[in-house]
């Protein structure tokens, strides 16, 4: 790493020359070049003059690291690299030199928010640790000189001057194209102004100021100021952990020498019996550990950070492959905490599902409760609940009283009337329609509940239009892994609990039939293969075609016309994707792994979910903490009451990943290309799942 400094640059220009002096004169290096290739004077002097910028460049280049909730974000020689905590090497992520700041989302997103500065503006714009953009670069104003950058959530704080002062605590949205105006962060007795440093963390602001030698604390939901006192010598300031009756930060003063606790509560700081190493300049955080870093980001130290805030930790619950800093799971932990003070709440992260499914079942350490969805576990969870892997929650009385002024959403987290898990979050599946085509067809969409029969009255109606038009329109456009009408059979007959299936019914052949009807008939959009991925994004509704099946959160159906899939019968149930959270039944913790579960399924801690990722789990919707919240995305009211009406509708779709898969590329294909029949199409299935649901 290279350290800025006046001698560094004297020192690199210096080399820069001795280079050149060494090579001889310039005239005497052009006039030993070859003629044909011989470079022009001025060409060969613009090209050095180049070469010397770039090694000046590159002294000055920024350099710094920032610990994020799973890993450690670095910038360096223009390229930021990620390495999570249990990768063995970083990993390039976005190559940039005009990257001037950078923060990581306390939220545990994974996702990496920076400052680039261009000739026409600075831009703010945001990476996962995947490598995928998640906005694109927001154009920042030009009134801000900014000093710090600070993110949580969606949301970014900066310390920059402006034309109205200096050093003030700005908040802006991150999304490009977000409606939302910044704002200059304002609280009954707080001065904005000459701010030094921040710290953000769960809704939590702290600001420095060392012109005034005060240190502000600020709640951001309802901007209380929580404490202020006054601090002298500040390097670092650190939002730390808040559970029970304990709210903590931490200052690094004295020059890097002193760590101090701040009680946000009482406003009494105290020095902890902490030894700051030399060079200790910065303080920064992950879920767990508080880490003193040098004036680049590089940690020199590490605590753990509940035990610094004053929690008397006895033992660990590991919650697998969630984010504990969203709003509903900090209450989660902090309701938690009121039971069991001494247990620390702390995450794990499990990149491939089948891993922790499978570590799950062995009984293997190291996982208390799992978020876990059926369309990446090697097992469907009815199944792992019947095989005694995760705890039967249905006679909990915890989860018993967690249903209490809940709506009846526990058909997505049961089976045979089992209740296995906590919902996180669900994608109920609607259709899209193409109110362009809708209008050529003259077709009057149904308000409601359809059937199957409706739906090849609409299909006859699209061959005749076919038949007399010369733009060929499709009926579907479904990009599932199986057909639709597949997974609401599923749906209505399949259970992994019992181990029981029928697909040898008159009601699954006529089903195949249709299907074949359609693809004979060419009203089923041509997706390329490898695109059926069961999901494809709410704007990508195909031109041509009439339906698009689509998986999605609430606030992914947006104003766009959707309608309910069509069954078999009125009242068969409708199919979503569902995220879980389930207790280890084999956990030491298995009692309080439950007691975990239990809390994030009850209404204290859903109120604290986002409207519109889950719609509507509690009986009156009002009582949502962040249903008014200004948000980039719309829903129409049509299609709220549709996805909250399929929220008590819908049963989880727990086919076998791998019954799928032969649905997919075996049998579909030789039934439409006619080699099998009906008949053969259902016994073989029939085969397939129970050998694999008796397994």
């Amino acid at each position: 790493m290279i350290e800025i400094t006046h001698e560094n640059v004297k020192r690199t220009i210096n080399t820069a020359l001795s280079d050149l002096k060494a090579a001889g004169s310039l005239e005497t290096r052009i006039s030993a070049s070859s003629a044909p290739h011989r470079m022009p004077v001025r060409l060969a002097l613009a090209a050095m003059l180049a070469a010397l910028i770039a090694a000046t460049a590159l002294a000055f280049a920024p350099s710094f690291q920032k610990v994020a909730p799973q890993g450690v974000w670095k910038y360096e020689n223009g390229a930021i690299t990620y390495q999570g905590l249990e990768d063995k090497y970083p990993k390039t992520i976005l190559k940039d030199d005009a990257i001037q700041l950078i923060s990581p989302d306390t939220m545990n997103t994974g996702t990496l928010y920076y400052i680039t500065k261009a000739q026409n503006g600075q831009y703010l714009n945001s990476i996962t640790f995947g490598g995928y953009p998640i906005s694109g670069p927001k154009r920042l104003s030009d009134d801000y000189s900014i000093r710090s950058l600070a993110a949580d959530g969606s949301t970014c704080y900066l310390i920059a001057d402006t034309k109205s002062g200096i050093g003030q605590v700005i908040k802006i949205d991150a999304y490009e194209g977000s409606t939302i105006q910044d704002e200059v962060i304002s609280a009954p007795g707080f001065v904005n102004e000459n701010i030094d440093c921040i710290s953000v963390y769960e809704n939590t602001l702290l600001a420095f100021s060392s012109e005034k030698s005060l240190l502000t604390a600020i709640h951001l939901n309802n901007r209380v100021v929580l404490s202020a006192l006054h601090l002298t010598n500040v390097q670092s300031i650190l939002v730390g952990d808040r559970f029970s009756d304990i709210y903590s930060a931490f200052a690094l003063t004295d020059g890097g020498k002193t760590l101090m606790r701040i009680d946000l509560i009482t406003g009494k700081a105290e020095k902890m019996d902490v030894s700051a190493p030399i060079g200790a300049r910065a303080l920064q955080r992950n879920l767990y550990s508080l880490y003193i870093t040098d004036e680049n980001g590089a940690p020199l130290a590490e605590h753990n950070i509940a035990s610094l805030s004053g929690q008397k930790i006895s033992k660990t619950l590991t919650i697998v492959n969630t984010l504990l800093d969203s709003p509903s799971m900090v209450e989660t932990i902090r309701l938690f905490n009121e039971k069991y003070p001494d247990i620390q709440v702390v995450s794990r992260t499990i990149d491939d599902y089948r891993v922790a499914a499978t570590e799950l079942m062995a009984g293997e350490g190291g996982i208390d409760v799992l978020h876990l969805t059926d369309g990446w576990s090697v097992s469907p969870l009815p199944k792992l609940l019947k095989n005694g892997a995760i705890v039967d929650l249905t006679d909990n009385g915890h989860m018993i009283k967690a249903h209490e002024n809940m709506r009846d959403i526990w058909g997505l987290v049961s089976e045979s009337g089992r209740i296995y898990g906590a919902v996180s979050m669900c994608e109920i599946c609607m259709w899209e329609v193409n109110p362009i085509l809708k209008s050529k067809l003259n077709w009057t969409m149904p308000e409601g509940r359809w059937t199957i029969s409706e739906f090849k009255s609409l299909a006859d109606k699209v061959i005749a239009y076919n038949r007399t038009n010369d733009r060929h329109i499709y009926l579907l456009a479904d990009s599932g892994f199986i057909p639709n009408f597949m997974e609401l059979y599923n749906a209505k007959y399949l259970n992994t609990y019992d181990g029981t299936v029928d697909y040898e019914t008159q009601e699954f052949k006529d089903l195949l039939s249709l299907w074949k009807y359609l693809s004979d008939n060419r009203l089923l959009y041509p997706y390329p293969k490898g695109i059926q991925t069961g999901r494809i994004g709410s704007s990508d509704m195909v031109s041509n075609a009439l339906l698009r099946v689509n998986y999605s959160s609430l606030g992914g159906y947006g104003e766009k016309l959707y309608i309910l899939p069509p069954t078999y019968s009125p009242d068969d149930p409708l199919v979503s994707q569902t995220y879980a959270l389930v207790a280890n039944n084999n956990s030491d913790m298995r009692e309080e792994a439950a007691y975990f579960v239990s809390l994030y399924a009850s209404k204290a801690v859903t109120r604290y979910q986002f409207y519109l990722n889950n719609g509507q789990f509690i009986d009156k919707k009002e009582d949502y903490a962040f249903i008014n919240m200004p948000d980039i995305r719309k829903t129409s009211i049509e299609n709220e009451a549709k996805w909250n009406y399929a929220l008590e509708h819908a049963e989880t779709n727990h086919a076998p990943i791998s019954l799928k898969r032969i649905v997919n590329t075996e049998l579909l294909p030789a039934f439409l290309a006619g080699e099998i029949d009906e008949d053969a199409f259902a016994r073989l299935i029939q085969t397939q799942a129970e050998m694999m649901l008796g397994e």
